[in-house]
């Protein structure tokens, strides 16, 4: 983004628009500002700004993307006779000579460079189509799906699978002859492996499908805040219920009771929980910079653009 509004202003010797904060926290500042219309006829550009944290590289926000979301529309609620013209305390074209969506833009594949292959999707997206053949035996694949990043979509990862061979090297006496006890496992193990190494491979074709443009594609907000936002989505914590508990003594009995519906497997010691950060973190700019954001997100398809979704839009879909 470069240089956030307010530090720019600062070097012009000036301050943009503010609002008071009083002794509230960020995050009642934000209850605040939602209640009895108090944004009425203020740019959203201030809002913003005054219920964030700010750091020298950029600003945080103590609400997840949704919430944000939600905090903006309140804000264009509040506003709905002119919020057009309450964006910013300036135009966009003059502190900005190309200002673009958070869309993604490739030259080459991300995954590969050497990918050259090109294919549209049926939402207008301009994907790799670099097809790698692999070759599987289907009694001995295993599958794993996983969230892929470059596709932006759920991809099954498969991988050979042989039979294991489990049986201890102790279970032989010297002479090389195996224990009475492991006879039958030894036997299932060579019959299995005799399937496995009769059976012929077969291949299995697999389409590479990173994204590499959106370009022209319309962006819910939602999907553009995710875009900005450099927080982790989740973090790890570990049980700590005051003093005399500690992650070594494991789980609180609250979160055994979580894992144990689950279907979790409890250990003796806490081995860390995945939570929601609820943060919105953007480097760069601040709270006025995110207004034309929002700004831009508004101009798409005159105003249609949807506010929640975390999948670029074909502009077809739209009404004219």
């Amino acid at each position: 983004m470069g240089v956030p509004y307010t530090l720019v202003r600062f070097f012009e010797g000036k301050d943009p628009e503010a609002i008071s904060r009083g002794d509230r926290s960020v995050k009642q500042q934000a209850r605040f500002l939602m209640n009895k219309s108090r944004m009425k006829g203020l740019h959203l550009g201030a809002c913003l700004d005054s219920c964030r944290w700010g750091f020298r590289e950029g600003v945080m926000y103590e609400m997840n993307g949704q919430n944000l979301v939600k905090f903006i529309l309140n804000w264009k609620k509040q506003n709905k006779d002119n919020f057009q013209e309450l964006y910013h305390e300036k135009e966009v074209d003059l502190l900005y000579t190309k200002f673009e969506l958070p869309y993604i833009n490739h030259d080459t594949c991300p995954r590969d460079e050497k990918h050259t292959e090109r294919v549209f999707d049926t939402g207008g997206r301009v994907r790799c189509g670099h097809l790698t053949d692999k070759l599987f035996k289907p009694s001995f694949t295993d599958v794993h799906s996983y969230f892929d990043a470059h596709s932006e979509m759920m991809k099954a990862h498969l991988w050979d699978s042989p039979p294991e061979d489990s049986i201890p090297d102790d279970a032989y006496d010297e002479n090389g002859n195996i224990e009475e006890f492991y006879q039958d496992e030894e036997e299932k193990y060579n019959n299995a492996r005799a399937v496995y190494d009769a059976e012929d491979k077969e291949p299995q074709r697999e389409i590479c499908y990173s994204i590499l443009s959106e370009e022209g594609l319309v962006m819910p907000l939602e999907l553009i805040i995710k875009r900005l936002n450099s927080m982790p989505e989740t973090k790890t914590v570990y049980c700590y219920d005051g003093p005399g508990h500690s992650m070594f003594n494991g789980c609180t009995t609250k979160r055994q009771a979580q894992m144990e519906a689950n279907g979790d497997n409890i250990y003796p010691f806490c081995s860390g929980h995945e939570e929601p950060t609820n943060r919105v973190q953007t480097y760069g700019m601040d709270g006025w910079d995110l207004a034309f954001y929002v700004q831009k997100w508004h101009e798409q398809v005159n105003g249609q653009a949807p506010a929640y979704g975390l999948k670029a839009l074909n502009p077809t879909t739209f009404a004219k």
